[in-house]
């Protein structure tokens, strides 16, 4: 019973073992993704981290009287 566990354990983990392998022998490596997010997820937390820091910055600018609306 063990024995068969062994050889799928085998087989299933020697394609990807080889493949890695081969990937760094070609000078390519895994992208890690930064904090566990896709490209465009990175992107659209950009862009909301830039308006909050405009509306922010706005609204700072109120309140010391610098600016004003209307």
């Amino acid at each position: 019973m063990f024995e068969e566990f062994r050889k799928q354990l085998d087989y299933t983990t020697a394609p990807e073992d080889h493949r890695h392998d081969q990937l760094l022998v070609d000078g390519f490596h895994e992208e890690k993704p930064f904090l566990g997010m896709s490209p465009a997820q990175r992107f659209i937390f950009a862009l909301l981290f830039l308006m909050m820091t405009v509306i922010l910055g706005v609204c700072l600018l109120i309140v010391t009287h610098r600016s004003f609306l209307g």
